[in-house]
């Protein structure tokens, strides 16, 4: 599937707009030349339904009035004055006698006989040719079985098959049947006279089968070899001598009793010439409207390509480097939009190419001085792992070297010396995972109410040490009921680093204050150095990892990871809170740390907010 739709979008333009066209007709034509075929079928089938039913109805009505026409001759033979005794006596020139009459009253009459109990004639009158034989045993049985009724049966007389019904001729009262009467019709006249005429002038064919299913008569041009046992009426499409023909096969009842079949048959060739004739039209009109529409959409379709191939050449040359190169616009549509869109982006692009070169060399110095700064950071904590190892390497060497002398106080020093180093390495590690947490988000933050007096004030040993080795005074400017909301532990970590930071750039002889103030709903914890400074084209770049400002050093010598304000940056997010950085007017730098405030509890006497302690240098 996937190749085949790869393959249809390599086609060229002109035949993905042909092609759906041309399927669309293909699809919507075959649906609707079935249906519409469909629909001609079932109307063609339904009209011969309707015929086959009307003419049965018919074929039925004319069958009970021949019924009706032997009922009555019969009737008429056994009941005539003189015939009961003619009977009894087998009076065969008497009988002749009486049944003439009979005859001449009922022309329509192909045979009517007396016989006796056995089926024997005792007189008869027939116009039917042939050698007169006796009357099937078994009608004759029927009749004198029950003398108030007749039995019907079709049976062959004087050679000939007929429809023949028997009553009883009784010789006394009551009813003592002696004999029994018998009229009869040539079935082969009676096709003729119900076959009725079929559809558009043709002639239907009327077939009668006797109870085995064997045809018996038949009027018309079908022939059927055979009939189906049925009780009911059922309706056949076959092939006969004629072609195909529709058969309506309905029991034949005489009297009450099934004595045949009867099968109404129309040739249905006519009716399947017109449906074809008219599937032949339409696929004429159809064939005719797919070539209107393959026109339509072949100049549909080469009016767009018009426009099209166009923009596919200005798109090339735009592709090989001619900047110059324009596409005309030929009408408002899409495709004049997408023209003037191209137009206008060529244009743009033309007049960005001039500085592209520039902005391709300051990018590149972009990428450059990322590299170096990678390769500084990689340098410096290469520097500050190696020199604490060393440090604790020497002194290791020392202590198992059994030419020193080994005294308490050298053995003081030597492990005063492996911690400090160790101390300091693991500060080193311990940034880095620091980071490495801050970035996976695996943070543990705890927030809660904290004071920041006490968060400063268990800072105060550690403030008054980097004064001592700095030379840079430290003071703590901050309200005593002053609260936040925050992880105590962190914070402490935050202050620190940025004290740090500012000791760390600040020449000796300098001050780092730290001062907090209620701003609203938030406090803003700043950080004050009057150091070195940092560069405002530098921006949020000095809290990313790795990152030294260029040209500024720390001072003393003070070992640098880059990783302490990028750390900072990150626990002060992690606690819902804001960093940034501005100038102070003196050259130095503050950093600003934005948390939200926690309110004051209120006092039974109002007094006004707490004032501001200053914390003196070193102390808490």
């Amino acid at each position: 599937m996937t190749s085949r739709l790869g393959r249809f979008r390599d086609l060229p333009l002109f035949y993905k707009l042909l092609v759906p066209f041309l399927l669309l007709m293909l699809v919507t034509g075959s649906v609707g030349a079935l249906l519409i075929v469909h629909d001609q079928s079932t109307r063609a089938q339904a009209a011969v339904d309707e015929s086959l039913s009307r003419r049965a109805v018919d074929t039925l009505s004319l069958m009970h009035d021949r019924e009706l026409y032997l009922v009555e001759s019969v009737s008429l033979a056994a009941n005539l004055q003189g015939m009961s005794a003619a009977a009894a006596a087998k009076d065969g020139a008497q009988v002749d006698h009486l049944l003439t009459s009979v005859a001449a009253l009922k022309q329509d009459l192909s045979s009517v006989v007396v016989t006796d109990d056995k089926g024997y004639p005792i007189g008869a009158y027939s116009r039917l040719r042939g050698t007169s034989s006796t009357v099937e045993p078994q009608l004759v049985a029927a009749a004198l079985r029950r003398p108030a009724a007749r039995a019907a049966l079709l049976t062959r007389l004087d050679g000939h098959v007929v429809l023949a019904v028997a009553v009883a001729i009784c010789a006394d009262t009551p009813c003592r049947p002696t004999a029994a009467a018998v009229a009869a019709v040539d079935v082969t006249q009676l096709a003729r006279r119900i076959a009725p005429p079929g559809p558009g002038g043709g002639s239907s064919t009327v077939t009668l089968f006797s109870a085995a299913g064997a045809p018996v008569a038949a009027a018309g041009s079908v022939r059927l070899a055979s009939a189906p046992s049925v009780s009911s009426d059922i309706r056949r499409t076959q092939r006969t001598n004629i072609g195909e023909a529709a058969t309506l096969y309905t029991p034949l009842v005489v009297q009450g009793q099934r004595v045949g079949t009867l099968g109404i048959s129309i040739p249905t060739g006519s009716v399947s010439a017109s449906v074809r004739s008219a599937a032949l039209r339409f696929a004429a009109i159809l064939f005719l409207a797919m070539v209107g529409v393959l026109a339509i959409g072949a100049y549909l379709s080469r009016s767009i390509l018009r426009q099209v191939h166009p923009l596919v050449d200005t798109s090339r040359r735009l592709g090989a480097g001619d900047l110059t190169a324009r596409a005309p616009v030929l009408g408002r549509d899409e495709l004049g939009e997408l023209a003037a869109g191209v137009n206008e982006m060529a244009t743009e692009l033309e007049a960005s190419y001039a500085t592209l070169e520039q902005r391709v060399i300051e990018r590149t110095a972009d990428v450059e001085q990322l590299l170096r700064e990678r390769t500084d950071f990689f340098t410096g904590i290469s520097h500050d792992f190696r020199t604490p190892l060393a440090v604790v390497l020497s002194q290791a060497d020392m202590l198992l070297d059994p030419d020193i002398p080994k005294s308490p106080e050298l053995a003081r020093d030597a492990g005063r010396t492996v911690k400090e180093s160790v101390t300091q390495l693991l500060a080193r590690i311990n940034d880095v995972l620091e980071i490495a947490r801050a970035e996976s988000g695996s943070l543990e933050i705890h927030l809660e109410p904290v004071r920041i007096d006490r968060v400063l004030g268990s800072l105060a040993d550690t403030a008054r040490t980097l004064e001592l080795t700095s030379g840079v005074a430290v003071t703590f400017d901050v309200a005593r009921s002053l609260a936040v909301v925050a992880d105590e532990a962190r914070l402490g970590q935050v202050v620190l680093n940025l004290l740090d930071n500012a000791v760390k750039y600040t020449p000796r002889g300098g001050e780092v204050r730290v001062t907090a103030r209620a701003d609203g709903d938030s406090v803003a914890l700043r950080v004050a150095d009057t150091g070195c400074g940092i560069p405002a084209e530098v921006g949020d770049r000095v809290f990313e990892p790795f990152y030294r400002v260029k040209g500024s050093k720390p001072q003393r010598q003070s070992p640098s990871s880059g990783l302490g304000l990028a750390l900072t940056r990150r626990l002060v997010e992690a606690q819902q809170g804001e960093i940034r950085w501005e100038p102070n007017d003196d050259g130095g730098t503050t950093f600003v740390v934005t948390l939200q405030r926690v309110p004051a509890p209120r006092q039974r006497q109002s007094s006004g907010p707490d004032p501001a302690t200053r914390t003196p240098r070193g102390a808490r």
